[in-house]
């Protein structure tokens, strides 16, 4: 991604959060990302220093909402949808919002990242 990014452009980058509440509450999540060498589902706190060793300036770090219901309700049908729907409604309002929050139990871990501008030669 560094190559790709010109200096002083920002980037969002997203990957599965392993505290996700998802993980808590279903006992799975994909860790591991096909093609990627090593995995890059990461805590927020280790993600930050990845990119900042990698020579990104780190804006923020920080999760989305919950995506992947139903959490309670585990037989299909009726109810089922009616969390699904409640929950994602819920986790889109809260996006519109506020894209990014300082909570650690999203789904995802999200970074916003800055590449240093080109130093004067």
């Amino acid at each position: 991604m560094g190559d790709a990014l010109r200096p002083g452009g920002v980037a969002v980058v997203t990957v599965p959060n392993l505290n996700s509440l998802s993980k808590r509450l279903k006992g799975r999540l994909v860790e591991r990302v096909p093609g990627s060498d090593p995995p890059i589902a990461r805590r927020a706190g280790a993600m930050g220093e990845w990119f900042r060793a990698e020579g990104f300036e780190v804006l923020r770090v920080g999760t989305d909402a919950l995506w992947d219901p139903p959490y309670l309700c585990r037989w299909p049908g009726r109810l089922a949808r009616l969390e699904r729907l409640a929950i994602l409604m819920a986790s889109n309002l809260a996006m519109l919002l506020k894209p990014q929050w300082s909570w650690s139990r999203g789904d995802n871990l999200v970074a916003t990242l800055r590449k240093p501008a080109r130093e004067a030669e």
